[in-house]
């Protein structure tokens, strides 16, 4: 695959790219840190690569744009991630963007029970 043409996959499958790599954010933190290098890796990485990787470069650029967007998402997983690190689980060390993708379904299954309870019931 060219070089032209797997740049234009890259763009067309992430919408956010640019977003997310030229987002500014404190030097200390790591967990931003991490998903940005990590997001740069696999996106160049996943388009080198042929079939079925489109639906991966779409949910990793959608997951990683909302962490840096959503600033409850953000801190929702900012605690998860801090607390696994701290815990030394090897989900986040292998792979930190498929944690961050099990932290985003957790993060909005959460979010729709909450909405969903809290509304009233009339009898």
């Amino acid at each position: 695959m060219a070089l032209d043409e797997k740049f234009r996959s890259i763009l067309t499958n992430c919408p956010h790219y640019y977003d997310i790599i030229n987002f500014s954010f404190e030097k200390d933190d790591e967990v931003i840190k991490i998903m940005i290098k990590e997001y740069t890796n696999n996106v160049f990485n996943i388009a080198n690569n042929s079939g079925g990787t489109t639906n991966r470069l779409r949910i990793i650029d959608l997951v990683v744009n909302e962490l840096i967007k959503k600033e409850d998402f953000y801190y929702f997983a900012k605690e998860r991630v801090m607390s696994a690190k701290a815990m030394n689980e090897d989900v986040y060390i292998i792979d930190p963007l498929e944690f961050l993708i099990v932290l985003y379904k957790n993060f909005t299954f959460k979010k729709e029970y909450i909405k969903k309870e809290a509304e009233p019931v009339w009898l």
